[in-house]
């Protein structure tokens, strides 16, 4: 008899229990997919919200996308105004893509974007980005007809990133922007005409300090990510002819390895490629053993010669996106964040690229 009152008592707060839970009917609410972040002067934020809409149409119902902005001190503040202006309350939990635009990731974007990460309704793996302009004026350049433009924005830089340009979002960004042993780098988005994906934001800390364009962060990708890339094209010189190649499904590992003989320590990246010649602009031999050999030998060229660049312009910037800093900790006992700034400037960095190419795709 006992056990069966303790049940019911159960059961009875359960109940209770169930009914002081705050709950949200998903048809009444707006749920965000992304948001812009612009300037209105040094102590303002514009905040510009995009989020699907129904609307009823005789019996059948539309979904389109829809933007209000806000303007606020904070980003609460700035959300506090959108929430005034929409016709249902404004919630974070499915949010896909936050953009800032450059003049606020040049004077630092730290306090925004920690704030995103400890705002427990916002996914720790949402996309970040810096649109080179206005942010909110990427939300007008999608056309509607292609698809929402909180879903389709998200889509096409995860896209990318998986094809040419290093993969990053809020986690990945905190990281490094607070790991003294590297620096943190997002897409670069631009709006005109089309939207497009153009490289990647370099950052010293949480300030966005330089770019690059897309083959210069399909190299940082090579250098920072191991897997399956996208397509490249090669200039080669066969016959004294120059001849464009297009080399795909290419597919790369790299190990870093440290000579630490001397007082400044030599870093070695050996980096191995493989793909597959798809297309050419003029008729080659595929089977002809000496124009692959070509091929293979300047695409080590090419990609040692780039890499070294990038590195130069690395050093020139105090950045570190490779993460040399983290490599060098993991090797050494005594770190010291400030003697390894001191050291950065004249550290070795040398490239062994290994190419091969391993079939001829669909021009054989």
């Amino acid at each position: 008899m006992n056990k069966c009152r303790w049940i019911i008592l159960t059961y009875i707060i359960l109940f209770i229990l169930t009914g002081c839970v705050e709950t949200n009917i998903i048809e009444e609410l707006s749920l965000v997919h992304g948001m812009a972040y612009d300037e209105v002067d040094e102590d303002k934020l514009e905040l510009t919200a995009a989020f699907p809409n129904f609307v009823e149409q005789g019996e059948e119902s539309a979904l389109f996308s829809q933007v209000l902005t806000g303007i606020g001190r904070t980003t609460n503040g700035a959300i506090e105004q959108i929430n005034m202006k929409s016709q249902r309350p404004i919630k974070l939990g499915q949010s896909r893509v936050y953009i800032f635009s450059n003049t606020i990731a040049e004077r630092g974007i730290e306090h925004l974007a920690d704030a995103l990460y400890r705002n427990p309704d916002v996914p720790n793996r949402v996309q970040l980005a810096i649109s080179v302009g206005k942010a909110k004026d990427i939300f007008t350049t999608v056309d509607e007809n292609e698809d929402r433009v909180g879903v389709f924005i998200p889509d096409l830089i995860a896209h990318v990133q998986e094809r040419s340009i290093p993969p990053s979002n809020l986690h990945l960004f905190l990281y490094s922007m607070y790991n003294d042993g590297r620096d943190a780098y997002l897409p670069l988005i631009k709006g005109e005409d089309e939207l497009n994906v153009i490289g990647t934001a370099l950052f010293d800390h949480d300030k966005y300090v330089a770019s690059i364009n897309l083959s210069e962060s399909y190299m940082l990708r090579y250098l920072t990510v191991r897997g399956k890339h996208g397509i490249q094209q090669h200039l080669v010189t066969h016959d004294d002819e120059d001849i464009v190649v297009s080399v795909e499904n290419i597919t790369s590992t790299y190990r870093v390895t440290m000579d630490d003989t001397g007082e400044i320590p030599t870093f070695i990246y050996h980096v191995n490629v493989k793909g597959e010649i798809t297309d050419s602009s003029e008729r080659i031999n595929i089977d002809d053993p000496g124009f692959i050999d070509e091929l293979e030998k300047e695409m080590e060229e090419q990609k040692k010669e780039m890499a070294e660049r990038l590195v130069d312009m690395f050093k020139e910037l105090k950045i570190d996106p490779l993460g040399l800093g983290e490599q060098y900790r993991s090797r050494t006992r005594n770190w010291e964040p400030e003697k390894w700034e001191e050291m950065y400037q004249d550290i070795d960095v040398e490239f062994i690229f290994n190419v091969v190419i391993v079939h001829s795709g669909a021009i054989e």
